[in-house]
């Protein structure tokens, strides 16, 4: 049984939203999974494992642009 949160249709979904016009504060996305650490397409995953480094993580971007604050 799939249901609509599945990986990829989350996946598609976070991409859309962030070029979104309607959404254009939104920089890039996170996804937790079971898999390994990566990046593609402005979507950062990072495992389950280590869902608490996601914290350092945001702390360590660089600020946003001024007109998105």
């Amino acid at each position: 049984m799939t249901s609509s949160f599945s990986g990829k249709s989350v996946l598609r979904k976070s991409r859309f939203s962030s070029k979104s016009p309607s959404y254009s504060d939104i920089r890039f996305g996170i996804k937790l999974i079971g898999g390994n650490i990566g990046h593609e397409n402005d979507i950062y995953t990072f495992p389950y494992f280590c869902t608490f480094l996601v914290r350092d993580f945001l702390r360590q971007l660089p600020p946003a642009p001024a007109h998105m604050v």
